[in-house]
């Protein structure tokens, strides 16, 4: 879903890295654009259900963040967005190893 709005809003290429957790067992999987990025107050609201920045031409309804941070959240795996205007934006996404019982 990350992959699919980067794609959308961006109009470029996105990269996707799956790297080990520095600081504990897992992985981090980013997702990064090249694309116009969001501006702080956009970035403020990039989680809200239905909030959509930037060119609202764009196909789209402003869910696919809401719902990765509501999943997240749920399951205990940090999600964050950083970005700059004009520069693009990476999302990352935490899990932990899970050791089975």
């Amino acid at each position: 879903m990350i992959r699919a709005t980067a794609a959308r809003w961006c109009g470029c290429g996105v990269k996707v890295r799956v790297s080990p957790r520095d600081a504990a067992p897992g992985i981090v999987i980013a997702v990064a654009d090249t694309g116009v990025g969001m501006s702080e107050a956009e970035l403020d609201k990039a989680f809200d259900p239905f909030f959509r920045g930037g060119d609202q031409r764009k196909q789209g309804q402003g869910i696919g963040l809401s719902i990765v941070r509501r999943i997240s959240e749920r399951y205990g795996w940090p999600v964050c967005v950083e970005s700059q205007a004009g520069a693009g934006t990476v999302a990352t996404i935490s899990f932990p190893s899970v050791i089975p019982a």
